[in-house]
């Protein structure tokens, strides 16, 4: 199905992936619901990416250029944004692939529920060989989900996340701007922010049981850390603050506790050393205080003792 304004705007930022770009740029073209762009930008590769990009000719591919690499690919997405078409705007990963019917999913979810901005899908994740639902879609036996703002920061506080980059499908004209994705203020995991301001503008998410997606976790090069930080956890809450209910408020102060608390073991165990002791970073009437009990007690144990950050990081899910 064709026509000359696209259905779905797909946008790729690249960077290095040479070796893998290909097989998310075919995943894209050879989707069962052909009525889309894709926007591919070069998020100034040092290596053989372009030429990857430019090897393909279909219509419905535009390749843009950036001077400059931005941390986590955000000026390349806001970019894409910013040139986009479609009335609906998907992404992929440039080292990871679609399943062939996911933007038919997403069509035929819109179509019955068009009053629902943002959309999801369960997703696979790939390590070693192995393939795995995610850890939201592993406990749902539904075909679909309708997932409230509060339900989503409840979901997420449990290391259970619906959304990633790969799954979501947003209204474009959900936010009034193009810079959706927060370049300049964090490094990575800056699409972690974005969800969390796009469902409290939304106020719901439908989710959907049909895998979407594959992401490849054991790509060299790939990081997959879940932790943005400290600054934009913050700054998160403060901006969104004003326009939640009580009850809104304190599962994002919730939620937030997770992040920032990430966020400083992973600094200190990159050899940063904190601004402010975990205690002062905390949001301590949150509902939550074991949590922040918890984590207080741990962050004056020298971290040696957890054997290295993987530990750490392990403990989160206890």
């Amino acid at each position: 199905m064709n026509s000359s304004v696209p259905f779905f705007s797909v946008i790729t930022p690249v960077h290095n992936k040479a070796p893998h770009v290909a097989r998310a740029i075919r995943s894209v073209l050879a989707q069962t619901w052909d009525n889309f762009e894709l926007l591919l930008v070069d998020d100034a590769s040092s290596d053989d990416s372009l030429q990857e990009m430019q090897a393909f000719s279909d219509e419905r591919l535009r390749i843009f250029q950036r001077d400059t690499p931005g941390p986590g690919g955000y000026a390349a997405r806001n970019l894409a944004i910013s040139r986009a078409r479609a009335q609906w705007i998907a992404f992929l990963d440039a080292d990871d692939e679609w399943m062939p019917d996911h933007l038919e999913t997403m069509h035929a979810m819109i179509t019955a529920h068009p009053d629902v901005p943002v959309f999801t899908s369960a997703r696979m994740w790939e390590k070693g060989g192995v393939r795995r639902l995610d850890s939201f879609s592993a406990t749902m036996t539904a075909r679909t989900r309708m997932i409230s703002f509060l339900e989503y920061l409840r979901f997420s506080s449990r290391d259970r996340n619906p959304i990633d980059t790969n799954s979501i499908v947003v209204r474009r004209n959900l936010l009034p701007r193009t810079d959706w994705f927060p370049q300049g203020r964090t490094p990575r995991s800056g699409d972690l922010y974005l969800w969390v301001v796009l469902l409290a503008r939304a106020g719901r998410a439908l989710w959907s049981a049909r895998v979407g997606s594959v992401s490849y976790r054991d790509i060299i090069g790939v990081s997959r850390s879940c932790a943005p930080s400290l600054t934009l956890s913050h700054e998160m809450v403060r901006e969104l603050a004003p326009d939640l209910s009580r009850r809104e408020l304190a599962m994002l102060r919730r939620y937030a506790n997770r992040l920032v608390s990430r966020a400083w073991f992973e600094g200190r165990a990159h050899g940063q050393k904190p601004a402010r002791p975990l205690p002062r970073e905390l949001y301590w009437l949150a509902g939550n205080p074991g949590f922040c009990l918890k984590w207080t007690v741990l962050s004056f144990v020298p971290l040696a003792w957890f054997n290295g950050l993987a530990r750490v990081k392990r403990s989160f899910r206890g």
